[in-house]
């Protein structure tokens, strides 16, 4: 389980970096807001997913969306807007594409 939460994060750090640089998000500053936000966020929604199939696979993904939403959209969301100097993008529309993206790249890698 340790390893799948280190790799979720490998490339949710990947996948949600580049999508935030194609957004027009530049300077270290605001990457490292990035970074801390989804280490913050990931692997208790991974950690909690995997959980979810464990003791309520018929809710799971129930579950796993009520996470996405409110630990990795909200709190990423309110973080960017806190914290960030990026103006081009509302923080929650950010936030929003950044993890649509990511969810959905990892919903289909997942697959395979």
């Amino acid at each position: 389980m340790l390893a799948s939460i280190v790799i979720s994060l490998v490339l949710t750090l990947i996948i949600e970096l580049s999508v935030l640089w194609l957004l027009g998000l530049r300077g270290r500053k605001n990457y490292h807001i990035a970074v801390y936000a989804n280490m913050l966020t990931n692997p208790p929604v991974v950690f909690a997913a995997h959980l979810a199939f464990i003791f309520y696979p018929s809710y799971a993904w129930f579950i796993i969306g009520f996470l996405e939403i409110i630990l990795a959209f909200f709190v990423e969301a309110v973080i960017y807007h806190k914290f960030l100097t990026y103006r081009l993008l509302s923080p929650w529309v950010l936030s929003l594409i950044a993890n649509l993206i990511s969810f959905e790249t990892g919903l289909v890698l997942g697959y395979f």
